[in-house]
Formats: C-alpha cells, structure tokens, sequence
C-alpha cells in the first residue's frame, strides 16, 4: 500500500559558509541553517509524522547546529500548493525571530520540498530527487547576503548565543564599552584561542591573566569585533593574543600552538544501512534515533578534548579542533582484533593529539549504531571517514575550511575500504604535506603509538632519523617488506649508547615502513616513501618549539 511522503532540503549551504572569514560567522552561518530546519519541522510536523531526523535532537548542544539540511515526513494525506507556501512562510517568520535575519533578505535561503506518492524505500527515493531538484535549481540571489554585517547587531549574536551555548562556559566574554556604560557578553572563540586550547586547558588562571578581559569601545549600536583590544594596546588582537601567550607560557608554548585544525566527517556506508533497513520494512527513526544518541556523546567529546563542534547531524560532522591537548583523557584504544590471534601483546594506545580524538568519534558512531547494523546489514560495516586540514593561525579561514571538505569528499570518501583520515598541513612557510590512514589498520596503531614515543624527543634526533631514512630510501625501498631487516638497518645506523632510550620509537618507524609498503601496495614507491616522511614530519611538527619561519 502507497503513502504519501514529504521531503524538505534547504541551502545554499556550502556557498554561505564558504563566505565565512572569522570563527564566528562560520558557527554562524551553520547554525542559522540548522535553525531554519528546525522551524520547517515544526511546522511541516503538523501534518504528519516526522521519519528523520530524530525528534529527540534538542539545542543546545554545545554550539552545534543538529539539525540536517534535509527531513522527511510520512504525511496523514497530501498537501496542496497553499499549505505547502503557508507552511514556508509562517517558518521563515519564525526563523527571523529567533535570529533577526532581514525579513528582506530571507528569499536568500533555498528552501525545496517535494512530496511524492511512495509505495516502498521512501527515503531512498526521496533522496533521488531530492539530488536532482539541488542540481537543476542553481541559486543567484538578488544580491549577495553578507553575513559579517549581521555581526555589529548585537540582538543578531545574543539569540544566537543563548539558543546555541545558553550560558555556556565555553565561551570566553567580552567587555562592550559605549560611553560611561559597559556589559559583559560572551562570544565565540577566535582561531588563536582555538589554537592555544592546549594551554587554557594546562593553566587557566595563567592564561587569562595573560589575555586579560578582551574589550572594545563603540560610539553607537553597531559592535565591530575587529576592533577589539587587550589591554588597552590597539594591536591586532590576533597578533597580540599569540604574542602575550607565548610570553607567560614560554618553553611550553610550541610551535603547534600557531595552529588549528578544521575537521569535516561522513559515515561510511549509512546509506547502505537505509537501503537495508527500509528494503526489511525496519523503522527508519530508530536509525535517526541512533545518529542523534551518537550526536549528544560525541558533542561531549569534542569539548572534552578542547574542540568546537560547528555541525553535528548525525553522520555528518564539522568542528574546529586544537592539535593537542595534554590533559585530554581519551581512554584506551584496542587494535587486538587487527593483529594475528596468536599473538600475546595488548595493542593498545592512550594519547592526547586530535587523531586520536577522531578515533574516539569513530567508535563512539560504530557502538550507537551496532544494533541496527547487526540486525539489518551483515556483509558491511559503518564507519566515519574525516578530512582534516591544519592552518596556520593566519591563513584565511575559510580555505582551509575548503581543503577539509575536499580532503574528505575527494581524498578520504575514494579510499577502496573508507574509514578513512585524509590530512593536510600547510605551514606558514606554504610547505606543505599529506597523508593519511584507514584507521582499523595495525599501519594506524603503529601511527598512534609513533606520536606517543616521540613525546618530547629532540628535534635534532627527529631531523636525523628523517635525514637517514631520506638518505637511504634505495635500501628501505628494498628491505620494507621484511622486519627482521628493518631492525637490522636501525641496530646499525642508530648504535651510540644515547640511542638506547629511543627504541619504542625505532620500533614504531620500522612498523610503519613496513606497513605503508602492504597496505598501500598499489601505489608507487615514491608515494610509499612520502607517506612515511610525512608521518615523521607530523610527529617532528606536534613536538618543535616555537621559531619563526
């Protein structure tokens, strides 16, 4: 028997976000999307019965937009065009309320909905032309909609604030002065701040003291955060804060700290399980309902470690990250099952950098989806792949937002076996490398436990074992299928009694040699040797004190 269904996809997402220059119009943009999907539910809800996404996802969270570009409805009977357009409408109004958008300039926003008469795999179906209405609609505004002017109203960030943090602590505060009056209001993190969450995280107190209470002056409503100051100084705050946190915090303040990273991910195989769950008459909000119970812990996570979630839709991710955080209490990581059964050794690792924090994200999905996947998919398995770009703190923004997005669209998402981490870190010199891992791989663990065992090692004895294997690439290229060799090579071109210190770390690189070179058979021994320097230079680059370029 057929039913009536509706599907709603918004937009112009990637286009709107892409505009973003400062932290807090990306968070922006993205949550005004997610806010919008939130009013079409409501009132499109009225005249059915909600399929996805999970009618349990609730703001706040962190910050993080829940609510996907797209939703379907099982609907009681079909709609006409004027309920269709009323529905849109009475959405947009309460869309201007809650975040004073122009009532203007609303037409900006893409909102299409079909609704199709559907006998059976309705959010398969859905989906299809819903792709379809994306590709053929293509969108040119009447004029460009301007996301950082909506900044200098201080109603626009006030709503946005409470509905996405409340009265989080997560946000540092601000001090807006007008004349003799002055009010104290929280705002988003800038990408120094991002950057050097590590150190908030080891010293509060230190640094704060060092930042002291960030302040800007206005003559009348409109606030330009670009303005702000500290201290009374004037100086670009951007500058200044790297500046002051460098100087209260001296050796601990590394290299690493002028860095951030903009992290995207995607579920692997998610569409496969609908295809399952539905072709099986399965009910598609216990899927939806999967994704949000992984949504609310994984949110968790992020700020555990020190990270900024910008979106969370259920398999789809979107989150600013520092590269470590010291004090991050990630829990163990099991790698036996990827190991030979016969083998006694616990392979487990503890760490405190954002791969591992991905990692975590990846068992946190795997484990709320178990259920559904076990009972509706037994040849395949879920999984999330990542693309991870790494910036200097003064790299704009929103390329390095654009190379997440390709790292995982194009790099990450076509690996044979997905599940997949695609990274890139551009220094500020515009050196730049790339590589990556599937992460249920022994080539992973001995990854993970080569940034461990380099934990505070010299940068002279990285760059030494870096030089060696650089040197000497003709004979590892000939001997990386073989351990025993391997070994051998290190016993003799690292034998002073200094290096005796260092042979967890040997240990690891001859691994990762040897795994690089079986599980990325298919490619080149060029390719094969890059993966491994860059592997080297990443755990050279987590561990180098602060110099200039």
């Amino acid at each position: 028997m057929s039913k009536t269904y509706l599907a709603i996809t918004i937009g112009p997402i990637y286009k709107t976000m892409s505009q973003a220059r400062k932290t807090r119009e990306l968070w922006s943009a993205s949550f005004s999307f997610s806010i919008l999907m939130e009013c079409l539910i409501d009132e499109f809800n009225k005249y059915g019965k909600l399929l996805s996404p999970s009618s349990n996802v609730k703001f706040p969270l962190h910050g993080a937009g829940i609510f996907p570009d797209r939703c379907y409805i099982e609907l009681t009977q079909p709609l006409d065009d004027k309920q269709i357009n009323s529905s849109k409408s009475d959405a947009l109004k309460i869309f201007n309320s809650k975040t004073s958008y122009a009532l203007q300039e609303l037409d900006y926003f893409q909102i299409y909905v079909v609704q199709k008469e559907i006998f059976d795999n309705p959010i398969q179906t859905l989906n299809v032309i819903l792709d379809g209405m994306e590709l053929s609609n293509k969108y040119f505004g009447k004029k460009p909609f301007i996301i950082d002017s909506y900044w200098k109203k201080s109603d626009y960030f006030n709503k946005l604030y409470q509905k996405g943090f409340d009265a989080s602590s997560d946000l540092p505060l601000i001090k807006i002065i007008k004349g003799k009056k002055h009010r104290i209001i929280r705002r988003f993190k800038s990408i120094p701040e991002i950057a050097t969450t590590e150190l908030e995280i080891k010293d509060s107190d230190k640094y704060w003291n060092a930042l002291g209470l960030q302040f800007l002056n206005t003559e009348n409503e409109e606030i330009n955060f670009e303005e702000i100051s500290l201290k009374n100084t004037g100086d670009q705050v951007e500058d200044k804060i790297i500046e002051v946190l460098k100087g209260s915090f001296n050796d601990e303040f590394k290299f690493r700290h002028k860095y951030f990273a903009i992290v995207q991910a995607d579920g692997d195989n998610v569409g496969s399980l609908i295809k399952e769950l539905e072709k099986s008459n399965g009910n598609i909000m216990d899927l939806s309902n999967a994704l949000n119970e992984f949504v609310m812990v994984a949110a968790v996570e992020l700020v555990k470690y020190g990270a900024f979630p910008i979106y969370m839709g259920g398999d789809d991710l979107l989150f600013f990250a520092p590269l470590t955080n010291e004090n991050y209490e990630s829990g163990i990581l099991r790698f036996n099952e990827y190991f030979p059964p016969d083998k006694d050794d616990k392979y487990e690792v503890k760490g405190s950098n954002v791969f591992i924090l991905i990692t975590q994200l990846n068992i946190l999905f795997k484990e709320k989806l178990s259920p559904i996947v076990k009972q509706y998919m037994k040849d395949k398995a879920v999984s999330l792949s990542f693309g991870l770009s790494i910036g200097y703190y003064k790299k704009p923004m929103n390329e390095i937002l654009a190379e997440s997005y390709d790292l995982l669209l194009h790099n990450a998402k076509m690996q044979p076996c997905k599940n997949y981490i695609a990274l890139k870190l551009e220094k500020h010199s515009g050196q730049s490398f790339e590589f990556g891992f599937t992460q249920n791989t022994q080539l992973y663990y001995h990854f993970l436990n080569l940034c461990n065992s380099s934990n505070e090692k010299k940068e002279t004895f990285l760059n030494s074992v870096m030089l060696k294997i650089n040197n000497q690439k003709k004979i590892i290229i000939q001997i990386a299928n073989d351990l025993e060799k391997l070994k051998c090579f290190f016993d003799e071109n690292f034998n002073e009694a200094k290096h005796k210190d260092y042979q967890d770390f040997f240990k690891a690189v001859q691994h990762i040699i040897h795994e690089t070179f079986i599980w990325f058979n298919y490619e080149n021994d060029d390719q094969k040797i890059s993966r491994i320097y860059s592997c080297l230079r990443f755990v050279q680059f987590l561990n180098a004190k602060d110099s200039h370029e």
